[in-house]
């Protein structure tokens, strides 16, 4: 009965009815005659609930938990009736004088200054979220402090609005704006943070796929530090790490007026030698090539290759578990051509999703200190500043990739020729699942793949759905193709804000040629 009369209450879905109700229901009466004059209570109250049509009296803390309420509402309703039978309806939000309200055109032009920034959407999660992300070393502070300067340029803002206050420009930033400040990929684990902070009841519900989760990740972990004792011991043998660092903006400078303008984009593809610690970095722009999974092919196969070159013949690499960069049938399948064009055997593991942090963080986040307080103003300057970013140990090798070296690996993948569906034992495939997969140019046009990094047996994949007189090694391989057959076109809004901090003065004279030539 309780439950029911809580649900009734505040499907009421309006305060002034619930005022009604709670009038209704709690009577007041004078206070009887008291021999203590120093209470300060003038009015008894008696308490009822409605109960199939009657009316039953409760005590006050069972009517205030029933209806999870505060006393103070009930005594609100009282003295409102004490002057007046009739309740006066909520004014709260109603005011038409708010002191505090901030101001039409000053909102207006905090939007139109917020918009000016250039965003870009999440590179990890933007299938989850419709948030947009501003530069990493902006903050809401720093861009008041740019409103003020810009509302100083503009005649036609009032004085009001040109002095618009730090907390009206963060209110009206998280008001009207899903933004937030690009990160690096957070190190915390998702499923470990949702475990440590469950219930002890959810715990309970959780423990086993905690602990699974918990057990590959050492399992991943230990063959890497297996693979690298390999790799120091015995010179055959490379084991590496591999990522795409956060986009590298061009250019870039503490400027104000920097922060307003769209930018070209660098990429820093990292290979990262755990072995010899060497870190090669595979760099180009987005004149060149993009960002996707023929671009990462292509780089990891320039690697094979200048290790092959050094005696190389088994290849251990190790990654997190991006799809549309790591883990995808255009990367295994440049595995399998990469191991019968070398003549090696290629081992690829990916680690726990929430547990990828490997050696080559460290390369990442040395270019990103090396870059602190330095202004890049061409792609070009990237090139030198990554190769100078170490300090201690050996150099980065950075590998400047051109428009007319990326391949594309995708008739390598062409359904019609090739089985990319189906295992040997029947069963569908599964990509997005496969923890670890393995090539040796001695079975050509096999994978051997494991879903689970614990268990005993290889699940057997032959992509060839040629017939079996035509299979072999000798049998002619389709070859990947050129990606691209020129360079890639900007977008003009973009060319179009690059070219303006050249007429603005703000980029030197002697790198302007650069801009005007991605017309």
């Amino acid at each position: 009965m309780r439950e029911k009369l809580f649900s009734d209450f505040w499907s009421l879905g309006d305060k002034n009815r619930q005022w009604d109700f709670i009038a209704r229901y709690v009577k007041t009466f004078d206070k009887k005659v008291s021999t203590n004059s120093s209470t300060r209570r003038q009015l008894s109250k008696k308490y009822y609930f409605p109960i199939q049509n009657e009316e039953i009296q409760v005590c006050k803390i069972m009517f205030l938990k029933t209806f999870s309420i505060s006393e103070k509402i009930v005594g609100n309703v009282s003295k409102n009736l004490a002057v007046s039978p009739v309740i006066p309806t909520d004014q709260r939000g109603l005011h038409k004088n708010r002191p505090h309200k901030i101001a039409r055109e000053v909102i207006d032009c905090i939007k139109q200054h917020i918009s000016m920034f250039p965003v870009v959407d999440s590179h990890y999660s933007r299938k989850d979220s419709k948030k947009k992300y501003l530069e990493s070393d902006l903050s809401i502070a720093k861009m008041h402090r740019f409103y003020l300067e810009w509302a100083k340029t503009q005649n036609t803002i009032s004085e009001k609005a040109q002095k618009a206050t730090l907390r009206q420009y963060t209110d009206i930033f998280n008001e009207h704006f899903n933004y937030s400040f690009f990160k690096p990929k957070k190190d915390l684990c998702d499923v470990c943070e949702k475990f440590k902070l469950a219930t002890p009841e959810e715990k309970v519900l959780l423990k086993t796929s905690n602990e699974e989760h918990l057990k590959n990740k050492s399992i991943a972990r230990d063959k890497k530090n297996i693979d690298k004792t390999r790799a120091i011991n015995d010179p055959e043998v490379c084991v590496a790490v591999f990522d795409l660092q956060k986009v590298l903006i061009t250019p870039k400078s503490e400027v104000s007026s920097f922060y307003y303008k769209r930018k070209l984009a660098t990429y820093n593809f990292t290979v990262y030698d755990i072995g010899k610690k060497i870190g090669y970095c595979y760099t180009w722009n987005e004149r060149e090539a993009k960002r996707g999974s023929s671009e990462i092919a292509t780089c990891l196969l320039k690697f094979m290759k200048h290790k092959k070159e050094n005696g190389v013949k088994d290849f251990s690499f190790y990654s997190d578990n991006c799809g549309g960069q790591n883990r995808n049938r255009f990367i295994f399948a440049m595995w399998e051509y990469a191991a019968a064009k070398l003549k090696v055997k290629i081992t690829h593991t990916f680690l726990e999703k929430g547990h990828t942090q490997n050696e080559g963080d460290s390369v990442h986040a040395c270019i990103e200190n090396a870059q602190k307080g330095k202004v890049i103003y061409i792609p070009a300057q990237w090139v030198t500043l990554i190769s100078c970013a170490k300090v201690n140990g050996k150099p980065y090798k950075v590998i400047e990739v051109s428009n007319e070296e990326f391949l594309d690996f995708k008739p390598l993948v062409n359904e019609k020729q090739f089985n990319w569906k189906t295992a040997d034992d029947g069963t569908k495939i599964k990509w997005n699942s496969i923890r670890e997969i393995t090539v040796d140019y001695k079975n050509p046009f096999q994978l051997f793949i494991k879903y689970d990094l614990n268990a005993a047996d290889f699940i057997k994949i032959d992509i060839n759905k040629g017939h079996k007189k035509q299979r072999g090694r000798h049998q002619p391989r389709c070859e990947p193709i050129k990606a691209y057959n020129g360079k890639l076109s900007i977008e003009k809004l973009k060319i179009s804000d690059l070219l303006s901090l050249c007429s603005m003065g703000l980029i030197p004279t002697a790198y302007h040629d650069f801009y005007k030539s991605l017309q």
